[in-house]
């Protein structure tokens, strides 16, 4: 009889451990499906980072391709000042030059 009750100890002791370690399992299970939900929250995050990096990249490209356009017409414009010969002609390069200056002014600042 005292046998069986060493066993039963032992059986209830077995018992303990085994609902421990299974609500550590659960524990660590429910952790880890958090941690996973995190990280996939923080690669939709890096994403959206990175589609808006992108989109930024392809307008300052625009951006710097108008800023060239409109630098070479600047150079054209002042080549031409140089060949007028009456006033005329002159007062309309300049106010070219002028209106050129005011746009590239304006898209350097966007």
């Amino acid at each position: 009889m005292g046998n069986q009750i060493e066993l039963l100890v032992n059986l209830q002791t077995i018992d303990l451990q085994l609902r421990e370690r299974t609500d550590a399992i659960e524990t660590l299970q429910r952790e880890i499906a958090d941690l996973d939900a995190a990280l996939l929250a923080q690669r939709e995050v890096l994403n959206a980072c990175r589609a808006e990096r992108a989109e930024a990249e392809s307008r300052r490209r625009d951006i710097e391709g108008s800023l060239a356009d409109e630098e070479a017409k600047m150079k054209d414009r002042r080549m031409r000042l140089n060949r007028i010969r009456n006033e005329k002609e002159a007062s309309a390069v300049r106010r070219e030059i002028e209106v050129a200056k005011e746009g590239t002014a304006s898209s350097k600042k966007a």
